[in-house]
């Protein structure tokens, strides 16, 4: 039975279930060359007591840490208790919220992140650390905001403390016309504002330094993005089928 796992400086990837259901796993040491960890890589050990991930994953995929008790992520220095239910969660973790709203506040998977739709209709993004991925291809897991029927909302807005958007985390969101994002963002998955067909203008945050695969594809109505000057890479196909865009600064 694995107990114990040592994983080498060099690697970059932990593979999505690559450790699921290791229930006598009780030591994980993750190296700090690691950027990206799949979903479900550690799903289920539930013997892991406390899994420290390196300030330099970029990357968690869709319940990696699911049954983990404890996660502590580098990056904010905060223990992270891994909930036992997606159910609502405690008002103090959602400190920019409005009274009003924090009870109504989700968890987004095994995260540290939140959402919750104000009165008016504007999505919130609030809590802290990296937002899960939400591949689609491979888990067929969808954002948890994707299918909110009951609000037409047109407007996101990131609150400062969130690091990461994952991949595919606005995906058809075909309303989304405005999002507004923090200075703490320091990265944007793959997909993530794929088919945004009214998103019209778009201010890249001045951490994140990649545009990376399909970011803005087949974003049709997109006008001007607003690039700074600490961007080092475009994927491919980061504004394929933009046909309206007229002005990339």
């Amino acid at each position: 039975k694995l107990r114990t796992v040592r994983i080498p400086e060099g690697v970059v990837k932990i593979g999505a279930r690559a450790f699921q259901n290791c229930v006598s796993l009780s030591s994980v040491a993750l190296p700090n060359s690691l950027l990206e960890i799949r979903g479900l890589a550690f799903e289920g050990c539930t013997a892991l007591e406390t899994l420290v991930v390196p300030v330099s994953v970029k990357e968690i995929g869709t319940s990696a840490f699911k049954g983990v008790p404890n996660v502590i992520r580098q990056s904010s220095a905060v223990r992270v208790e891994t909930p036992k239910t997606q159910e609502e969660i405690p008002a103090k973790k959602v400190t920019d919220a409005p009274e009003v709203q924090k009870s109504a506040a989700k968890q987004v998977w095994d995260s540290e992140i939140f959402y919750y739709v104000d009165d008016s209709g504007v999505l919130h993004i609030t809590g802290s650390g990296l937002m899960p991925n939400f591949d689609t291809c491979e888990y067929a897991c969808y954002s948890p905001w994707m299918h909110r029927t009951e609000y037409d909302w047109s407007k996101v807005i990131v609150h400062e403390g969130v690091e990461s958007l994952g991949e595919y985390a606005f995906w058809r969101c075909d309303a989304l016309t405005e999002i507004v994002l923090p200075e703490s963002l320091t990265y944007i998955g793959k997909h993530c504002f794929e088919g945004c067909k009214n998103l019209r203008t778009f201010r890249w945050p001045a951490l994140v330094s990649e545009i990376k695969s399909s970011t803005f594809k087949d974003c049709e109505a997109l006008e001007t993005v607003e690039l700074p000057d600490g961007i080092q890479q475009l994927w491919r196909w980061s504004f394929q089928n933009c046909g309206n865009l007229k002005s990339i600064n």
